[in-house]
């Protein structure tokens, strides 16, 4: 049977009809480790970065997925030291790409060291996985060269997205970010072990058929654990981390602080520290 893509964003609005903001504490902070501010059109972004900041979300990792986006991102970065910022070419953006798309990631990333890379991946429910796979090991090449961590998109193909680490020889990013991770959960220590991992969990994980996805969570120690909002709404992250602490049993605000800490933790894997959460440069 032939697999049906549903857009993420499609299936995400799905799941939050009808769900309110949660409640939380208010010396808990959180980060997104995984947003598309970029994307937003209904809103202006410095409204949208203040009300989440009003609820003491403090920084937004803020993927772009193409190189006609990766303006955009940049431009968050200067207009607010709490976005960070990454540029990237998506498995869903492969087509059409320029000649010269990688010297130009190339020469931004040289200009802006806080940079990572990212949305970039593989998806195994599109067309052209040969292809896919070219763009994706050449951005790994600049990741590993110039320093930076990765932020993965990796749907139906994570026996392929392997074998490419195991041919890599050990020349690897700094870190990984596996951004909505869905499992399987028998990959988890090896990408800890062997390439430093961090696994995020999206809105997705409010979806209690998604199984899979639940086991990997069960599977993933706190200390590797990252919540996302995988849109342009960065309040949708506190609801990830309210059903994050249901699933692996942990009092929310405990949850919350542990994922704080490795959020940080997974930004100074990169070329720099983490800039200071304010709004504004």
């Amino acid at each position: 049977m032939p697999l049906i893509f549903i857009p993420r964003r499609q299936i995400i609005e799905m799941l939050y009809q009808g769900r309110k903001t949660p409640k939380h504490n208010i010396m808990t902070r959180y980060i997104d480790a995984h947003c598309h501010l970029q994307n937003n059109t209904s809103q202006n972004v410095t409204d949208v970065i203040s009300s989440a900041v009003a609820q003491n979300i403090v920084g937004f990792v803020c993927n772009a997925t193409n190189p006609d986006d990766w303006d955009s991102v940049l431009n968050l970065g200067k207009m607010c030291a709490s976005v960070y910022g990454c540029i990237g070419i998506h498995p869903w953006h492969i087509d059409n790409l320029t000649p010269n798309w990688h010297t130009r990631m190339i020469e931004i990333l040289a200009q802006h060291p806080e940079l990572m890379i990212g949305e970039i991946g593989l998806d195994n429910s599109r067309p052209n996985i040969d292809a896919q796979q070219k763009v994706f090991m050449a951005q790994m090449d600049i990741a590993h060269i110039m320093g930076r961590v990765v932020h993965i998109h990796c749907v139906h193909a994570i026996d392929k997205m392997l074998h490419i680490f195991r041919h890599r020889h050990g020349m690897m990013p700094p870190a990984i970010v596996m951004h909505s991770f869905s499992g399987p959960a028998n990959v988890i220590d090896r990408l800890i072990n062997e390439y430093n991992a961090y696994f995020s969990y999206s809105p997705m994980i409010h979806d209690s058929r998604r199984r899979g996805m639940r086991a990997a969570l069960c599977a993933t120690p706190n200390n590797r654990i990252l919540a996302e909002s995988d849109c342009e709404n960065p309040l949708r992250v506190l609801d990830v981390v309210n059903t994050i602490s249901e699933v692996k049993s942990t009092d929310v605000a405990q949850m919350a602080d542990i994922i704080y800490s490795n959020t940080h933790q997974a930004l100074k894997n990169g070329p720099t520290e983490p800039n200071t959460f304010i709004i504004g440069k």
